[in-house]
């Protein structure tokens, strides 16, 4: 077999580091403009983005054909939520309202001092900031408001976002702490991105976003506290374009679309708007041609081999890789495996773990599921991989074809499906 590729140049390393794979492809679009002080933002079930502009104590609904006001007269609305009947929810200072399909609004919950974040956990539960008394609250269906985390490690919630395991997490817009909070109300900052951080979004992948409002940038967080750069220079302005060189006034509130394909962003500057984030969504689909050996160029000496059968659309996975230090056996090969029936370009596999027997040895062995891992292809040659093992170790990393030949049958089988 020939030897996957084992060098790349440090710079090229540091800068791979720093920036997560999505920003490599995702464009940074303009919505609207010229609104200034814009905040919290959420998507409505008719497809619009309803963005609070705090200083106007108002809400506005933004779509291709313009902006109009939704909602007024409100006291310093912040975040904002829909629920699965249509009802929208705002903080509005002192209480939460609620606006029904009808356009009734009335008072769902008091007793904040400023409520802020707004998030729906699935069970029906609304989880709410409160900036000025340091807490993250949940809210019964009929309003009722209960501590649920206070002080601490809490310093000016703004962002509030459940994860697919019922975790809560708090974005602190005075020290850009990010929060987990458990059931019982036990906090743990798990990260603290660059500068003062406050909203987040989560999409359905648990990938947190967060903004940077001084820094003009939005970042990916992972659960386990992995910090990763996806849009902004990092320059005060309008400039859209690739998302490492967008320019940004001010990122503030943010959500994920349903779907998770586009990040939505609004932005307090006087000039400010509404900001779209396209993440990068190949409409590639996977074919026998994606068979074969493939390596990665940010690990030395790792990779993989895989086999596509198109009548099942099975996807088998071997991936050669290394024990680590801690599991005290670092630098020594290990062979995990992972299948998966594959939907479009991504495959999310299941990966085993195999072990005893011995080298031409009848012994038999034991495989045991060790965790998951998505393979997202962008075309022929090219994908992203990102995995969480059980044991905590997690990561995400490109993928390449490490011999050619194949990848001339895939190209005609996807010209074929593109065709058909």
């Amino acid at each position: 077999m020939k030897p996957f590729l084992r060098s790349l140049s440090i710079a090229l390393l540091f800068s791979l580091a720093s920036m997560s794979l999505a920003a490599q492809t995702a464009v940074v679009s303009t919505l609207s403009t010229g609104q200034g002080g814009l905040d919290g933002l959420s998507v409505g079930p008719d497809g619009a983005v309803y963005v609070s502009q705090f200083q106007q104590n108002r809400v506005l609904r933004i779509t291709e054909e313009g902006v109009d006001v939704f909602l007024s007269g409100l006291e310093f609305p912040l975040g904002s939520v829909w629920d699965e009947a249509g009802n929208f929810y705002v903080a509005s200072a002192q209480q939460i309202l609620r606006r029904t399909p009808d356009g009734q609004v009335s008072t769902f919950a008091t007793g904040f001092s400023l409520a802020s974040g707004l998030f729906f956990g699935a069970d029906g539960t609304l989880y709410a900031g409160d900036y000025n008394l340091d807490r993250v609250s949940s809210v019964s269906p009929s309003g009722v408001v209960t501590t649920l985390s206070s002080g601490g490690s809490l310093e000016g919630p703004a962002g509030v976002v459940v994860d697919s395991n019922g975790v809560v997490y708090a974005g602190n817009f005075d020290d850009g702490n990010i929060v987990r909070i458990d059931s019982a109300g036990n906090q743990t900052v798990i990260a603290r991105p660059s500068g003062q951080a406050g909203y987040i979004a989560i999409d359905d992948s648990d990938v947190i976003y967060v903004t940077s409002l001084r820094e003009n940038q939005v970042y990916t967080l992972t659960l386990d506290g992995q910090v990763e750069l996806l849009a902004g220079s990092g320059g005060f302005g309008t400039a859209d374009g690739p998302a490492l060189e967008a320019e940004f006034q001010n990122t503030n509130g943010i959500t994920v679309a349903p779907g998770g394909g586009t990040i939505y962003v609004s932005e307090s500057g006087p000039a400010g708007g509404l900001r779209a984030i396209e993440l990068s969504a190949a409409d590639f689909q996977i074919n026998q041609g994606v068979t074969g050996s493939w390596f990665f160029p940010e690990t030395t000496g790792s990779g993989f081999f895989l086999d596509y059968n198109p009548v099942t659309e099975f996807l088998f996975a071997i991936w050669l890789t290394y024990a680590n230090e801690d599991e005290g056996a670092d630098g020594t090969t290990r062979w995990l495996t992972g299948n998966a029936l594959v939907s479009d370009n991504l495959a999310e596999l299941t990966i085993f773990q195999t072990t005893g027997g011995g080298f031409d040895s009848t012994e038999p062995v034991t495989t045991t599921p060790v965790g998951s891992m998505d393979i997202r292809f962008t075309d022929c040659n090219t994908a992203t991989v990102s995995y969480a093992l059980d044991n905590g170790l997690s990561g995400e990393f490109s993928m390449i074809r490490a011999i050619p030949g194949t990848e001339v049958l895939c190209e005609v089988l996807a010209q074929e499906a593109d065709e058909g």
